[in-house]
């Protein structure tokens, strides 16, 4: 995947999902109706290190791939990460790409009116 991501949380996508805003197909969510596409993969967002060594691993504020994690010798369960001494509060959810046919002003538009409705 290239740098040009978002991280989506799992709650707001079962609320746009639930509010029909979005339609997700296999890995590939697209903003309704006939939107841009993106293509999804499981992530999660790092909120603070709570063990209290400090953030050593300078992940906080920053998204990762649960792949990312596993070959950090990581370990996840929902709403944490555990690598080495180090515990983390995550917030579950997918770092989101793109599809290349919709590289487009439009899709900047479309996320931003999808963030402000909810």
């Amino acid at each position: 995947m290239g740098a040009n991501r978002v991280f989506f949380s799992q709650e707001a996508v079962d609320r746009w999902l639930a509010e029909e805003r979005v339609a997700l197909e296999g890995e590939t969510l697209t903003l309704a109706p006939a939107g841009p596409a993106f293509r999804l993969t499981s992530a999660v967002r790092f909120t603070a290190e709570v063990a209290g060594g400090g953030d050593v691993n300078a992940l906080v504020g920053k998204a990762k791939t649960l792949e990312s994690i596993t070959e950090l010798a990581g370990e996840h369960a929902p709403g944490s990460v555990v690598l080495g001494d180090d515990a983390y509060e995550v917030i579950d959810g997918f770092l989101a790409q793109l599809v290349e046919q919709d590289r487009s002003d439009d899709a900047l538009g479309a996320l931003r009116q999808l963030s402000a409705e909810g």
